[in-house]
């Protein structure tokens, strides 16, 4: 009896593994559903021919020549060679995260692989991970973690962490029947369907509370003047976002980094047809998780009053979405980050083009860390002259 027992045990963990990247660690088998669509992205790369030398190479050489930082993990250790910080606090925050998943997961768990960080909104191939794809495109591109789920302090948005203690203070203090029921929305301007919803919605306050917010560049200087200026005078914080029913997302310039925060609101999201997809829309179920309107907006005024007449499906989306606090956790983001790279693993042929020796290029992670939080000064003429003394 105990024999059938274990072997059924046995059986049960081998069946929640089959379609992953190796065996993840207990504590990330409760995140599949997030976890799942890297299985996709491997078949693709798998059937493309791989992240092969030559495209290794190619990132290689694009890492040293723009923004973006070149990272190789070999035994268990972390080294960024290339490191250009590029635009605000992003790939801080990326290098930050992959720290905190090897300390979480254990360094032993992650795979000797080398590739690249990509801190711009848009895209690029070979061996850099984004923190969005393109939608159609095979094979897909590698994925990471939004960046400002550690914080983007440039705009005075919190961490994920911090979200999630709002967001759910929120959600006791004001159940979804309770909120206001105008449709939601606060962005820049710029891109077409954001242009096209705030002409066609933003005098209907009879439905919608639809307005434009300033451009950033106003909110940075203004956050360099005071380090504590109140920018809720200017924008909407993130979290001001759960305490409405139907919240509208539009894609800014390519994703919005505020999507993965509207998912763990509880509340209905309305989107239009989309070009990019993150981490967390890969696992997300048209009405289930969100409702797609035409790509002019010209069916939002049905579908908010069909929402609004069958209050049954507007409820069961918004539980759709709040059950998401569950998913998308920081836990949940290291788990992706390693079984993201098991799976890059698994198609990247042959062993690291450029293993860690002895040059003072390869920088361990730590190092890194710690002269971000040093600032300016000798730190890095102290650790190069340091490595020679002791390697020669």
């Amino acid at each position: 009896m105990l024999l059938q027992y274990l072997l059924a045990a046995l059986l049960s963990v081998a069946v929640v593994n089959a379609d992953l990247c190796g065996n993840p660690p207990p504590e990330c088998l409760k995140y599949k559903r997030l976890l799942d669509p890297l299985i996709k992205k491997r078949d693709e790369w798998r059937a493309a021919g791989g992240v092969t030398e030559a495209k290794r190479n190619a990132t290689y050489e694009d890492a040293h020549k723009t923004d973006g930082a070149w990272v190789t993990i070999s035994n268990g250790i972390a080294y960024v060679e290339s490191k250009q910080d590029g635009y605000e606090t992003r790939l801080f925050a990326s290098l930050l995260q992959l720290y905190r998943a090897m300390a979480r997961l254990g360094r032993k768990n992650f795979p000797d692989v080398e590739f690249g960080i990509n801190p711009w909104d848009g895209p690029r191939s070979d061996a850099w991970f984004n923190y969005c794809q393109v939608r159609g495109v095979t094979p897909s591109n590698w994925l990471w973690p939004d960046y400002s789920t550690m914080g983007w302090p440039e705009i005075g948005a919190a961490s994920y962490a911090v979200l999630h203690q709002r967001i759910e203070e929120i959600a006791r203090e004001m159940p979804f029947a309770t909120r206001p029921n105008k449709l939601f929305w606060r962005g820049g301007g710029g891109p077409h369907s954001r242009e096209v919803l705030v002409k066609k919605f933003a005098d209907r306050t009879d439905i919608a509370d639809i307005q434009k917010i300033p451009p950033f560049g106003g909110l940075w200087n203004a956050l360099q003047r005071d380090p504590d200026y109140n920018i809720s005078t200017i924008i909407s914080k993130m979290e001001d976002f759960c305490k409405h029913k139907y919240v509208v997302y539009t894609e800014g310039n390519v994703y919005s980094f505020r999507l993965t925060t509207h998912f763990i609101c509880g509340n209905v999201l309305i989107a239009h047809p989309m070009r990019f997809d993150g981490m967390a829309s890969l696992m997300m179920e048209e009405n289930k998780n969100w409702i797609i309107a035409d790509p002019e907006w010209n069916d939002l005024e049905a579908i908010y009053r069909r929402l609004e007449a069958n209050p049954a499906e507007a409820e069961a989306i918004a539980n759709n979405n709040a059950a998401t606090r569950e998913i998308l956790t920081e836990e949940g983001f290291d788990c992706y980050i390693l079984e993201s790279l098991k799976c890059y693993k698994d198609v990247m042929p042959g062993p690291l083009i450029r293993p860690p020796g002895r040059s003072w290029r390869y920088t361990p992670l730590e190092f890194y860390i710690m002269a971000k939080m040093k600032g300016p000064g000798n730190f890095n003429s102290y650790v190069l002259s340091n490595q020679h003394q002791h390697h020669g």
